[in-house]
């Protein structure tokens, strides 16, 4: 090989290899542009708490589950009964104001009865029970509802629910009063360490809502009572509740 030659592929390596080192210097400058960044939440200080509001108001509905039960040996019998003493019980309700939509068939049951004779079961006659969901919107009236579908022949009641028609107002003041329960605590927690300004970060509005008043057990009515029925509505609680997550 000749001088010339051996200049050439001298300078041909010097060449690469200034290169690879050109390229291993971009690498070490990318990586260090790549590094992740800073999360700024992780040095974000922040403090949780959980405020509760509640309300509360006077039921303006009830809703009764009342009806009759009627046996005769029968059964033609029993469902004909039946039928006329709640048609009066249909009438009286329509005479104390409660409109059609608001009352509700919720059941109807024929079945046969037995009795126990000599280890038989003997058939004895049947059994009609229908019965009806009456939402009485003039609450203080459901005493004298009860009363007079009693005098009509309504033998069952098997259940009083209070409630409220329109929550919406009622639930949105209990949840401002619920945030700033959760603004109080916060202070509370921070101020002991002196920390006085708050910013709110996340607000989690958790389930809740009301529940009403219910009387389920299972009372018969008399029509031969003396005295007009007593009917306490009480009071209802309607309730909210807020996770709040504040910066300071």
């Amino acid at each position: 090989m000749t001088i010339k030659g051996k200049t050439l592929i001298a300078s041909m390596m010097i060449f690469a290899l200034a290169i690879g080192l050109f390229a291993g210097t971009l690498m070490k400058g990318a990586e260090k542009t790549m590094a992740a960044p800073t999360n700024e939440d992780d040095n974000r200080k922040t403090v949780s708490a959980q405020g509760e509001g509640i309300v509360h108001a006077a039921p303006d509905i009830a809703i009764v589950s009342l009806g009759v039960e009627t046996s005769k040996k029968e059964m033609e019998a029993a469902q004909s009964s039946n039928r006329e003493i709640m048609n009066d019980i249909m009438e009286e309700l329509n005479k104390l104001g409660i409109q059609e939509q608001d009352i509700q068939t919720e059941n109807y049951s024929v079945y046969p009865d037995y009795k126990w004779e000599n280890d038989k079961r003997i058939l004895t006659g049947y059994k009609v029970v229908n019965m009806v969901r009456v939402k009485i919107r003039e609450i203080d009236h459901t005493g004298k509802v009860l009363d007079n579908v009693a005098a009509k022949g309504a033998n069952m009641v098997n259940g009083i629910q209070f409630t409220i028609e329109e929550t919406s107002q009622l639930y949105q003041e209990a949840l401002k009063l619920a945030v700033k329960d959760a603004e109080n605590k916060a202070k509370v927690l921070t101020g002991y360490f002196g920390i006085g300004s708050l910013t709110p970060v996340t607000i989690t509005e958790k389930p809740q809502g009301y529940y009403p008043l219910q009387y389920s057990d299972g009372a018969r009515l008399m029509a031969e009572s003396e005295y007009s029925t007593s009917i306490n509505t009480g009071q209802m609680e309607i309730r909210a509740s807020v996770d709040v997550t504040f910066e300071y």
